[in-house]
């Protein structure tokens, strides 16, 4: 079950309303999500939110960029984990950053380009019959997702059982996955990963 939900009452200068009114119509999120997303960016309260986060903020701070530059921002940012992993971080998070750096290096040099890095963003998402999706990716071709076996591994994948929950499924604000709820998403990586071809 989710957050339970509050109303509240708030006065604001005229650009912020227009400002929240929006990005509301823009996402297609109430104010109250738009919100919720604000304050989560500021204070995440899970591993999974804060990677979810992170990602939205490289992305959304580099769509006007080109896709050398978009790498090179990539690169910088390993770089910058690795120097302050460095100085008191397990040596297995160092060597492991040091790893992807050299070789997202090496690639860049022997290359002489930068290196791809791609993303499976959700461009659309079909509810179907007997908890399946199907998913449709940006940059082309579609994908089946069963979510079944997730209802015993995770818990509040059960709540999509109820009261036609599934059916609600949307895309995630910047195509970075699906979501119902609060509780209950699934990133592009695992639909992309784990989905078969249709």
């Amino acid at each position: 079950m989710g957050n339970k939900l509050a109303e509240i009452n708030a006065t604001v200068v005229s650009k912020t309303k227009e400002t929240l009114e929006a990005l509301a119509s823009a996402s297609g999120l109430s104010v109250g999500e738009v919100i919720d997303r604000m304050l989560l960016a500021v204070s995440p309260s899970d591993v999974n939110d804060a990677y979810l986060i992170i990602l939205d903020q490289l992305l959304i701070a580099t769509q006007r960029l080109e896709a050398d530059q978009f790498n090179e921002v990539v690169l910088m940012v390993l770089k910058a984990l690795e120097d302050a992993f460095a100085k008191d971080e397990p040596e297995e998070i160092v060597s492991t950053l040091k790893n992807i750096v050299e070789k997202l290096t090496v690639k860049k040099i022997k290359n002489n380009t930068e290196p791809k890095i791609h993303l499976h963003k959700v461009k659309s998402v079909l509810p179907l019959d007997d908890f399946v999706l199907e998913v449709t990716f940006v940059e082309g071709g579609s994908k089946r997702y069963d979510v079944k076996p997730l209802f015993g591994e995770i818990p509040y994948f059960t709540d999509l059982k109820e009261n036609d929950l599934f059916s609600k499924v949307v895309v995630s604000p910047g195509g970075y996955g699906v979501i119902w709820n609060d509780d209950v998403d699934l990133s592009c990586d695992e639909l992309w990963e784990n989905g078969t071809m249709c």
